[in-house]
């Protein structure tokens, strides 16, 4: 929801808060607002109303309303009440009320992107009111090209494919590593694909988007892929058949159902992805209370940044440290320096938030939350099968023929002990 800019996070909210109070909320808002963007009435007319409401989508949700509740009395407003909502996510709200109500003579009241979202499925008011003026601003979660596990801007440009390779691979239950590898190229190949659009490929054109979308692998899986072609298309559909064939020009398109399922994914990496920034920014704030917005929101998101720069460095390695199975590579304090200088660069904070990344990280890695554990591992596990379909796409032949030819041998002196 942080991504929705002022005016049309300004009507959702209207409309919510119309839904959620009830008519005695009445909407001011424009720019003769005043500093109010609505009015709570009271039940007696005659008496002047003391409970108002501020929207906004910036950082700093502090000065934001310390600056609301000084217009509002410098225009003569009788405030008793102010509900503050924004589009961002708060840490410590309770915190946050009662530090500025103290300070202020007020009572704040804070309604953040959570607690707001949250609401939208409570009511078809609420729900048609975000598909009127929020949905358009997510909208690139619909878009299978990108991944919000890892964004373009802070990792490989084609992320996604490696992506959606690592969440189908994970969730298999049969068969080896090449067929799955060859059905996730295959339905990975066919996202743009649907029935009610008329769009699909020819076996010549799957063939040919895979070898686009993760260069040299064809070479590997070009036998399989007829066969798996066939085995995918005649899965019953009460079994959530992934792919459909069309008989007469025998062209294929993925079913609606996996689709939907992907776009799914993408949302839930997105979430994954902000409640760990939220953890991070609780981490910091334990230790700078008085942090700005604007300084929380850069070190959370540098944090994370310098995790994927860490695993393109150092690899593996530093891959199998994500999973808790190796040791800290030693690059990391390069990575914070290389991400801040990106971020930026001759910025007057930089040795603060230098510090600030670094304590983030030690906490992460030291005592991870469940979110960040599985956020970090995820993305390690992309980055693995990122690795090795980059440097040698025959490892998952090599791999599939150890599997098959592995013979594991105990001794009977082991079996004795172990029985004892």
């Amino acid at each position: 929801m942080d991504k929705v800019d002022g005016p049309p996070f300004e009507k959702f909210a209207n409309a919510a808060f119309t839904e959620l109070v009830g008519p005695e909320y009445i909407p001011l808002g424009g720019v003769r607002d005043w500093g109010a963007d609505a009015v709570l009435s009271t039940v007696v007319v005659s008496k002047r109303p003391n409970v108002f409401y501020q929207f906004s989508v910036t950082q700093d949700h502090r000065t934001k309303i310390r600056e609301t509740v000084k217009r509002l009395r410098e225009v003569g407003r009788d405030l008793n009440t102010l509900y503050y909502a924004t589009s961002r996510i708060i840490p410590r709200i309770d915190a946050l009320e009662i530090e500025l109500g103290d300070e202020l003579g007020v009572n704040v009241r804070c309604r953040d992107g959570a607690y707001l979202a949250d609401q939208v499925n409570t009511s078809p008011a609420l729900l048609e009111a975000f598909h009127s003026y929020l949905a358009p601003a997510i909208a690139y979660l619909s878009d299978l090209q990108t991944t919000a596990l890892i964004p373009a801007d802070a990792g490989p440009k084609d992320a996604a494919v490696y992506v959606f390779l690592r969440n189908e691979l994970e969730s298999r239950e049969s068969g080896g590593p090449t067929e799955g590898l060859a059905d996730s190229l295959i339905i990975w190949a066919l996202r743009e694909t649907g029935a009610t659009d008329g769009i699909f490929l020819t076996e010549e054109q799957i063939i040919d988007q895979i070898d686009k979308d993760v260069p040299g692998i064809v070479a590997v899986i070009s036998t399989l892929i007829p066969k798996r072609l066939k085995a995918l298309s005649q899965i019953p559909q009460s079994q959530q058949r992934p792919i459909r064939r069309h008989g007469k020009e025998n062209k294929y398109c993925i079913a609606f159902d996996l689709k939907h399922k992907m776009r799914q994914e993408n949302l839930q990496a997105e979430t994954l992805r902000r409640q760990v920034i939220a953890v991070h920014r609780v981490r910091l704030l334990a230790y700078e209370k008085n942090a700005s917005e604007s300084f929380l929101e850069t070190a959370s998101r540098v944090a994370l940044n310098v995790i994927q720069r860490s695993l393109e460095k150092e690899g593996i390695e530093f891959a199998a440290f994500l999973r808790g199975e190796g040791d800290e590579p030693g690059s990391t304090s390069l990575c914070i320096e290389e991400c801040l200088i990106e971020e930026v660069a001759h910025h007057s904070e930089f040795a603060q938030l230098r510090d600030a990344v670094a304590t983030i990280l030690y906490d992460a890695y030291t005592n991870p939350t469940r979110e960040e554990r599985l956020l970090y591992s995820r993305i390690a596990g992309v980055y693995t099968i990122l690795f090795c379909l980059r440097a040698e796409p025959r490892l998952i032949q090599y791999f599939q023929r150890l599997a098959g030819h592995f013979r594991l041998y105990v001794g009977a002196d082991v079996l004795v002990q172990a029985l004892a």
